[in-house]
């Protein structure tokens, strides 16, 4: 292998790493969406076909998010972004690139296998994220529109693989990706966009984050978990999820507001990186209970 080849691919390697968080959650996701089709028992070749799809995708995405933004991650006060590989130089721009259009082709190939209707929102996936970043478009910059676009980023790739596995929206797997949408469009300016208003203000952004109080942003946090709740109970009321879903969801639901209740006493980073924490484990395994919650299980 010639030296230019090893050195492109240590780039792949080292891209690949930094957007790792984001290749787990997207991925999981979509295989959380999979079992929601299958009601448990998915197809596995449309499964790992979409699942694919769905990480390659949102890696290319990603490090296309990276490269239009090296700037502004290299002034960023914390260190995840000022050591991102295009930010601190540890990865040619055309290696990132390359690498971006290469994971684009990868993903939309195997959104292609995956069936027609899984490949047409593999291409809305692809396009809404690749525009967010895009600097002539640039939705990043979009009142609302920024935090909503981020919101449907799981949602979609659970979409992607319920449907490559059912070959349709179903009503509970419309459910499921919506719920998702919502808490994650809720906890956003006080668990994400709050970290950036320095480089956001910087470079001309916009953001829910700048305009809202600390207060309202722990009160959407608290709607955020309000949300889910209630979609538990409809779930089990109205869509044919068994017990564990509501059950589930209550326990969770506890944990996170004890977390996020000291957040009323005022901003505090340490305090709002822990509930960070806690609302990804929250995001994690609620798709989980969904995916039980319609299950046949023995002992129910």
């Amino acid at each position: 292998m010639s030296e230019s080849n090893q050195s492109f691919l240590n780039s792949i390697k080292t891209l690949f790493v930094s957007r790792k968080s984001m290749a787990f959650i997207y991925t999981w996701t979509a295989a959380i969406g999979a079992l929601i089709a299958g009601r448990g028992l998915p197809a596995m070749q449309p499964t790992f076909l979409a699942m694919g799809a769905s990480l390659f995708i949102t890696m290319s995405v990603y490090l296309y998010n990276d490269v239009v933004d090296r700037e502004m991650d290299a002034a960023s006060p914390t260190n995840i972004k000022k050591e991102r590989p295009l930010a601190g130089g540890q990865v040619p721009l055309s290696h990132a690139m390359n690498t971006v259009y290469l994971f684009a082709i990868l993903g939309l190939t195997l959104g292609f296998f995956a069936g027609r209707n899984a490949f047409i929102v593999c291409a809305i996936y692809f396009v809404l994220f690749s525009l967010y970043s895009y600097p002539k478009i640039r939705f990043k910059r979009m009142f609302i529109v920024k935090s909503l676009v981020t919101s449907t980023g799981p949602s979609l790739t659970m979409l992607i693989a319920g449907i490559a596995v059912g070959g349709i929206i179903t009503t509970p797997l419309l459910f499921a990706a919506a719920t998702e949408m919502v808490f994650m469009f809720f906890v956003l300016p006080g668990l994400a966009d709050s970290f950036d208003l320095e480089e956001d203000k910087a470079f001309g952004m916009k953001t829910m984050a700048m305009v809202m109080s600390w207060t309202q942003k722990v009160q959407f946090m608290v709607l955020s978990v309000l949300i889910v709740f209630s979609a538990g109970i409809v779930g089990f009321y109205y869509l044919g999820f068994n017990i564990i879903l509501p059950a589930g969801i209550s326990l969770f639901s506890i944990i996170m507001m004890k977390e996020i209740a000291p957040l009323f006493k005022g901003y505090s980073e340490e305090g709002a990186r822990r509930v960070r924490k806690v609302a990804y484990g929250f995001y994690t395994f609620v798709p989980v209970l969904m995916a039980l919650g319609l299950m046949s299980l023995p002992f129910l």
